[in-house]
Order: C-alpha cells, then structure tokens, then sequence
C-alpha cells in the first residue's frame, strides 16, 4: 500500500514539472554528475525516496467500538502512517 501511495505522488509531480521521477534510493543511484545521465527533461534525475515512517499516535483515540441496541460491535481500528519522503533533483540547465 505505501508503493502504490508513492507510485501516485511520483506521477503527480511527473504530470506538474514534466519530469521523469523514479522511485528509488537515493544513496544508491548513479547520477553521472550534475545533470546526469537521468530520464526526463534535460537529463534531470529525480527521485523519490522513503525516508522514514511512523503511526499516528493521535489518531488512535477514536473508539473501536460501536453500540447497537444490547450488542457491542468491536471493529479494528484505522492505522494512520506518517510518511517522510526525499524529493532529489539533479540540477538541471535550461538553454535559451
């Protein structure tokens, strides 16, 4: 479920900057250099990378439970996740 999240935020800032973001580690990549050898506009590699996650613990108060007439219903409760996420761009240069 966190792929598909990422997936989606990688092709909304694809569709708004027109640049090619992949999904991947950002200590891993071989950028070639300033401008590297990326996809997109100009040779610009951009990434998104998963840095950190937790649960939201504040979230976690609503009840779990619900009444209907003499019977108790337990359900289980949502989990919220916090995601920390590294947008990585090679500086790219626009020529007149």
């Amino acid at each position: 479920m966190i792929y598909e999240i990422i997936k989606i935020l990688s092709i909304q800032v694809s569709n708004h900057t027109g640049i090619t973001v992949d999904l991947d580690n950002i200590a891993n990549a071989d950028l070639g250099g300033v401008g590297g050898a990326g996809g997109g506009a100009g040779g610009a590699a951009t990434m998104i990378t998963l840095v950190n996650y937790d649960e939201e613990g504040s979230m976690r108060n609503i009840p779990n439970h619900r009444i209907s007439g003499n019977k108790v219903f337990q359900q289980q409760p949502t989990v919220s996740l916090n995601l920390f996420l590294l947008f990585s761009s090679t500086k790219v240069t626009l020529k007149a």
